[in-house]
């Protein structure tokens, strides 16, 4: 009997356990897309809930001040300040929606943040990134305002004077977490974004003698569309509308201006960013929530079917891609070839089904890549009194 025992054996066999090892890999490699799956579906569900905080603050800002927040000046325009260093309202802010809302976001200590560099000065006593209303920025422009206020001067790149405080804040809110997470991007360390008001096309888009939608994606944001009639249609028919521009023009909307209906019409969405450009880099994603007018913080719903450059002596080469879209890496869209800049102005997602987006009323919807662009563009229009809103294949 104490023969016996000994001969039993204690251990595994090499075979034995690379047999179990190989059957852990397998289970592993089957649960992995599970897993995969759990974690976009969190990210999606969190993607929402920022859209739903970013709604809910519209509307307070709304209900406090009886207009919408602006999309603000221009790309060269940072955060406006009155003589006494406090933030400018709507009226004079050249910062856009994303730095307005921010007290509604229970933000109000960095929208008090002073963004002046040497930190803490004012414009008397050394600061250096600034430019005063009325007066000629490093860039030779000119914003018009109130005497005395002055303006964060984001074209000042003759030297490199840096990130000032308030812009070296990320906001947890304004980034999709299936995209990037909450930190310092680019070059220069600044905050980012990864959601945009929304500029519209006409209803119906512009089409060229071919019947392919050419809209001027490009300028629909900025306000000289070469498509539109009086070349800022698309500053005046979303929700979040034109704010201090250089002209000192200010368009307010209210909730009675979206006669489309409020549940009809986004608000704010997703952008199309390039996978390898999510660190920055790409001039339309490089600069962050509190600027004024950019592709950083508006994009277009309308579409381009066509190229913009010639090829082979014709412009029906390189098409950009549908609007709205999954993110993609630009090497791996040959086809875009001089086309990457007018979709760096579309909608975009780095989730596999859709972009998400907050329509006026509040509400969150999933909206699918493929939708009917002419749909999709009327989506975001407040007041083309069209029937083109309603499509539940698309919408969610």
């Amino acid at each position: 009997m104490r023969i016996l025992w000994w001969r039993f054996r204690l251990g595994f066999t090499l075979i034995e356990l690379l047999v179990v090892i190989a059957i852990i890999g397998v289970l592993i490699a089957l649960l992995l897309p599970a897993v995969q799956k759990v974690r976009e579906a969190a990210n999606r569900t969190a993607c929402a809930n920022n859209l739903k905080q970013i709604g809910l603050a519209v509307h307070n800002f709304h209900d406090t001040y009886g207009v919408f927040p602006t999309q603000g000046g221009w790309w060269y325009t940072g955060i406006a300040y009155d003589p006494t260093g406090n933030p400018y309202g709507y009226k004079y802010q050249t910062a856009g929606w994303g730095y307005q809302i921010l007290p509604f976001l229970e933000q109000d200590n960095l929208y008090k943040l002073s963004d002046l560099l040497p930190a803490g000065d004012t414009p008397t006593t050394g600061a250096v990134n600034f430019a005063y209303f009325g007066q000629k920025n490093s860039q030779g422009h000119t914003v018009p305002g109130p005497k005395n206020g002055y303006y964060i001067d984001l074209s000042n790149t003759s030297v490199n004077i840096g990130v000032g405080p308030a812009r070296a804040n990320p906001v947890k809110t304004y980034y999709c977490p299936s995209r990037r997470p909450a930190a310092l991007y680019n070059w220069n360390h600044t905050n980012m974004n990864d959601y945009v008001a929304v500029a519209p096309g006409q209803v119906p888009m512009h089409r060229d003698s071919a019947g392919r939608i050419d809209e001027d994606t490009f300028g629909l944001i900025w306000g000289w569309s070469q498509t539109e009639p009086g070349g800022d249609y698309g500053q005046h028919h979303g929700v979040l509308s034109m704010g201090n521009r250089w002209d000192g023009e200010v368009t307010r909307h209210t909730f009675a201006s979206v006669k489309d209906g409020t549940s009809n019409t986004m608000m704010v969405a997703e952008k199309f960013v390039f996978v390898n450009q999510y660190p920055g880099g790409n001039g339309c994603d490089d600069t962050g929530p509190f600027e004024g007018v950019d592709g950083d913080t508006v994009r277009t719903c309308a579409s381009l079917q066509t190229s913009i450059l010639p090829v082979d002596g014709n412009n029906i080469g390189p098409v950009p891609l549908s609007n709205p879209h999954q993110d993609v890496t630009i090497n791996s869209v040959p086809q875009l070839m001089g086309d990457t800049w007018n979709t760096s102005m579309q909608l975009g997602s780095a989730h596999p089904a859709g972009i998400n987006a907050v329509f006026a009323d509040g509400s969150v919807h999933n909206i699918k890549y493929g939708i009917d662009p002419d749909i999709f563009n009327a989506l975001g229009n407040m007041d083309d009194g069209t029937t083109l809103h309603s499509d539940p294949d698309n919408v969610q």
